[in-house]
């Protein structure tokens, strides 16, 4: 009688192989030092940087030649990039800036470089319509 891998063990055995496999190490370089990131903080980074790319990234450019992320997960952050600019452009517009707005020539909502960087990874802008 031939058994399949995964009923030789018992489910306490495969709790246990699925936590070590989850704890396996990604070591990467930073400068000249070797960092070392379980993969569920590797994982939760990444997620971070879709969620929240504005906090990770210094353009939207820059998402488009991160080698972490897949194609799809570019455009995700691109997504979101484009999300917060288009609410920033509108609260703006009914002026609700924020204190410090416009004093960093950089404090923009680079909606355009958003839409650059998305045409690069070959993402067709999606037209919304005004209200």
């Amino acid at each position: 009688m031939q058994c399949s891998k995964e009923s030789r063990y018992s489910i306490r055995e495969r709790k246990q192989l699925a936590r070590e496999t989850l704890s396996l190490q990604i070591r990467y370089p930073i400068g000249t030092q070797l960092h070392e990131m379980s993969m569920s903080t590797h994982s939760e980074a990444k997620k971070a940087k879709i969620e929240q790319p504005a906090n990770h990234y210094k353009s939207p450019e820059e998402i488009t030649t991160d080698a972490d992320l897949s194609d799809e997960e570019k455009r995700q952050a691109l997504d979101t990039w484009e999300q917060d600019a288009r609410q920033m452009l509108t609260a703006s517009n009914e002026g609700m800036e924020g204190d410090n707005e416009g004093l960093d020539q950089s404090d923009t909502h680079r909606l355009a470089e958003v839409m650059r960087a998305k045409a690069n990874i070959g993402t067709k802008p999606k037209h919304k319509p005004s209200h």
